[in-house]
């Protein structure tokens, strides 16, 4: 992102069916520091939808010039929200899926696997297990009360 701009806006849902805020900001930051990151160029928000996330840094941005930057599995909603906002949309390649990633998490064949994705970084590593662990008793607790079919959500 920071190739596109002077600062990067990371916009995180604090929604209640995501993982906590906070851990996954933890995460981040430490991520971008392993990659020597300028964090003072970084500025990390709880925004609850895309288009807030989007009004807020256009209203903020220089000129309200903003590059919009997002994975590669959003190039439907991306190229919608850059029409509607008059920005530039850059599509993030991404190095694997997060689908990838939960499966890494939840078979433990992949451990190496899970450690090449985090460059060895044992941190890293063990926030992404706290985080998925997370989600898992989310998923839990949402088919204990009968809000999830197993069957039709592949639990």
């Amino acid at each position: 992102m920071l190739s596109h701009g002077e600062y990067a806006d990371v916009h995180l849902s604090g929604h209640e069916k995501n993982n906590n805020w906070e851990l996954r900001v933890v995460m981040l930051k430490h991520l971008c520091r392993l990659k020597d990151v300028d964090l003072k160029r970084v500025n990390f928000y709880n925004s609850p939808t895309v288009t807030e996330a989007m009004t807020f840094s256009v209203d903020m941005a220089p000129y309200n010039e903003c590059v919009l930057v997002l994975g590669s599995d959003q190039i439907a909603m991306g190229t919608k929200i850059s029409k509607a906002y008059d920005t530039a949309f850059v599509i993030n390649r991404r190095s694997t899926s997060s689908t990838e990633v939960r499966y890494f998490l939840d078979t433990s064949w992949f451990i190496e696997d899970l450690r090449g994705l985090y460059e060895g970084d044992e941190f890293a590593l063990c926030l992404a297990k706290i985080l998925r662990e997370e989600e898992l008793r989310r998923e839990r607790s949402k088919e204990v009360a009968g809000e999830v079919d197993p069957v039709t959500q592949g639990v």
